[in-house]
């Protein structure tokens, strides 16, 4: 006589890491409540889920809030495929070994109050027409570029904090927009072009954001902080510059340079603008015609 299946178990029954890949393949708008950390088994993988929010929800022994962590292991990548929706709150995502957001073309991925350490790859990553949204948030100690993006996508970050990662740019922008509001950019290292943001055509505009001691440790290199290229257009409203350094040819010497100016000239009315004005040393231009191109001016800062 043939054994009846089991029965299923009850979603309390579940692993912590089941319940959230049931909510990845959900085909319904689903928030996931997180109520204890997760050490992956296997790629989070491609998300179903038409609009998926992940929010953690756990406690320390007090009963006061903590962050939830999801552990990636070294060996495990994140939530991915063509053009998902996905929104992660109050979590400490670590040890990724590639992309945790990535997508086609129209993604929609927000970020907020959330701690990402020890990663390995993009943490973001995007292709065309694409949003990214991400507040209150630190990525510490990482590896790459950390958010890469494609062309027309639009970025918004308020107060997030980029410290000691490595591999950078830790922003690459390549035909796209972002807008920083008091973001930190700290004792970023990358081998050769920026350690902070790398701008290509479109532009970016910092507000009350600082760059203070990234290096770039290739000889010969250009843009400790920011690298400027194509026709981009970047304002600097009110932004704190410090110690951000290049390694000269040699590699003995080290010399202060905090934005690289290699705007195009054929490639259109690409400027620089600070507010109030540009600071004393380290804004470096690929030639001197691009001066007419920098300005000491608050127009695009109200």
């Amino acid at each position: 006589m043939a054994r009846a299946a089991p029965a299923p178990l009850p979603p309390a029954a579940l692993s912590a890491e089941s319940r959230l890949r049931a909510a990845v393949a959900s085909e319904n708008k689903t928030v996931f409540r997180l109520m204890e950390d997760i050490r992956l088994t296997a790629d989070i993988g491609e998300v179903k889920c038409p609009d998926l929010e992940v929010v953690g929800e756990c406690k320390k022994k007090n009963g006061r809030p903590r962050l939830c962590k999801i552990d990636g292991q070294n060996s495990y990548g994140g939530f991915g495929g063509m053009s998902p929706k996905v929104s992660l709150r109050n979590l400490e995502l670590t040890r990724f070994r590639s992309a945790i957001l990535a997508g086609g073309p129209s993604c929609d991925f927000k970020i907020s109050n959330c701690h990402l350490t020890s990663n390995a790859g993009a943490v973001v990553s995007t292709a065309v027409v694409s949003s990214v949204t991400i507040a209150n948030s630190s990525f510490v100690g990482n590896k790459g570029i950390l958010v890469s993006t494609g062309r027309y996508d639009k970025i918004m970050m308020t107060d997030v904090l980029f410290k000691s990662n490595r591999g950078g740019p830790v922003i690459s922008l390549q035909r796209a927009t972002l807008t920083c509001v008091r973001c930190g950019f700290e004792g970023n290292l990358a081998e050769s072009g920026a350690s902070a943001v790398e701008v290509y055509r479109m532009g970016a505009k910092f507000t009350r954001s600082w760059f203070v001691n990234n290096r770039v440790t290739k000889p010969g290199s250009q843009g400790a902080a920011v690298s400027l290229s194509g026709d981009s257009a970047t304002t600097f409203c009110h932004c704190r510059f410090d110690k951000n350094t290049v390694a000269e040819e040699g590699g003995k010497r080290k010399r202060i340079e905090h934005v690289y100016v290699g705007l195009e000239a054929m490639a259109g009315p690409g400027f620089v603008e600070f507010c109030d004005k540009r600071p004393a040393i380290g804004v470096t231009l690929a030639n001197a015609e691009l001066a007419k191109n920098v300005f000491d001016s608050c127009g695009n800062c109200r």
